[in-house]
């Protein structure tokens, strides 16, 4: 599909579906975007404009193709262990002072968690800091991961664990490589004890988070900056509740919930900004 078969009705039109169905904003400037990830699509289903899409999408039959539409158009780049600091003050403080406090079960919320690379890279953390935990605890404490995404396709690729060269050359060393995989047929496997601290569920963010439970740790990095600013506050206000009352929110380093809610204060644990419940003293 071309730029030329993409009328502004059209654009405007499939906008509108996709913050209906995920919550997510597209600026006016993002015809490229659309057109690169709906090019294959489109091709496939023989259809060569948006509108044609959206009227076919439309009908009760057609499931599996809006399904797929959104799977193209909420697929993201991610990396392991970004911007490196956030897991060090989780690992470092925020795990042991969750213990210190008589934690003896911790969860870990990882919203928006694409094809797991931030969820296991957690896992990771936890697991070299086992010893240390086990110290405080004099046994290793219960510590769970909830991983969502709304993409199916995507948890698929997730809970296999298997990464090909270049995805495991993004953010990944090689101790980390020696220590938590295994090469086999030209990919990268990941090892057992690592993804059985993750458990993946298929979720959308504007759904109730109620079944999902309580969490003591919820990351929820770099997903608000593609939602409109009521979104956001409804997300907030909704993760809010699912944080225990001594819990830690940790969001990108662009996104603040200040201007959205004020469910949240901020604080800062050696240079990283995490936030905690408001009332929390």
């Amino acid at each position: 599909m071309s730029l030329s078969f993409m009328s502004l009705r059209g654009f405007s039109e499939f906008c509108q579906f996709l913050q209906a169905e995920t919550g997510i904003t597209l600026e006016q400037s993002k015809h490229y975007l659309v057109s690169s990830r709906l090019n294959k699509l489109m091709a496939e289903q023989q259809l060569d404009s948006l509108i044609v899409l959206l009227d076919r999408m439309k009908s009760p039959h057609m499931n599996d193709l809006k399904q797929a539409v959104i799977e193209v158009m909420t697929t993201n780049e991610t990396q392991w262990f970004r911007d490196h600091h956030p897991l060090k003050a989780f690992a470092d403080v925020i795990i042991p002072s969750l213990i210190k406090s008589g934690h003896h079960s911790i969860r870990i919320w990882s919203a928006a968690c694409s094809s797991g690379q931030e969820a296991y890279s957690t896992s990771m953390v936890i697991e070299e800091h086992r010893d240390m935990y086990r110290h405080l605890h004099l046994h290793n404490p219960s510590i769970q991961i909830v991983a969502t995404d709304l993409s199916h396709q995507i948890l698929q690729k997730a809970r296999a664990g298997i990464y090909d060269k270049t995805e495991i050359l993004r953010g990944l060393n090689e101790q980390r490589k020696k220590n938590f995989f295994t090469f086999n047929d030209g990919s990268w496997e990941l090892s057992q004890k690592i993804k059985n601290r993750v458990q993946f569920r298929q979720h959308n963010l504007l759904s109730s988070f109620s079944n999902l439970g309580q969490f003591d740790v919820i990351f929820c990095r770099n997903v608000l900056i593609y939602f409109s600013a009521e979104i956001k506050s409804d997300i907030l206000n909704r993760m809010a509740k699912q944080l225990k009352p001594d819990g830690y929110l940790i969001l990108g380093s662009s996104e603040t919930p200040s201007n959205y809610t004020d469910q949240f204060k901020m604080e800062k644990i050696n240079g990283t900004v995490v936030y905690r419940p408001a009332l929390f003293s």
